[in-house]
C-alpha cells in the first residue's frame, strides 16, 4: 500500500508517494538525456516532480512554488516547463492511440 506525501506544509494536497516517484522518473530520464550534472538542479527530481503536481492539481501559482521551493520566478518557471515537457514525452501519438483503440475494439 503506497503511503500519502504530504508535498508542502503549505499546499494541503495529498498524493502517493509513488505518484510523485513515477513522475519523478521521467524528470531524472530528461535531465540524464540532457546530461545534466547530478546536484546542479536546487529542487531535486522528487521535489521538481512535487512542484509539477501541485501546478496541474492545486493551480499552485508559480509564485507560490517558486517561493516555496527558495527559487527564483524564471528559474520555477523552467522547472515547471521542464517538467511538463518531460511528463508530456510519455503520452501516446494521435497514431499510437488509433492503432490502441482499434486493437480494443477488436477484442470486444
Amino acid at each position: 500500500m503506497s503511503r500519502a506525501v504530504q508535498c508542502h506544509m503549505h499546499s494541503g494536497l495529498d498524493m502517493s508517494r509513488d505518484t510523485v516517484a513515477y513522475l519523478s522518473s521521467f524528470t531524472k530520464a530528461e535531465r540524464d538525456r540532457r546530461g545534466t550534472c547530478v546536484g546542479t538542479w536546487a529542487p531535486g527530481c522528487f521535489r521538481q516532480a512535487v512542484l509539477v503536481i501541485r501546478w496541474f492539481l492545486d493551480s499552485t501559482r508559480v509564485r507560490q512554488l517558486a517561493r516555496d521551493n527558495s527559487l527564483s520566478g524564471p528559474t520555477c518557471y523552467r522547472y515547471l516547463h521542464e517538467g511538463t515537457a518531460a511528463l508530456s514525452a510519455q503520452a501516446p501519438t494521435l497514431e499510437q492511440a488509433v492503432q490502441c483503440r482499434r486493437r480494443s475494439a477488436a477484442c470486444t
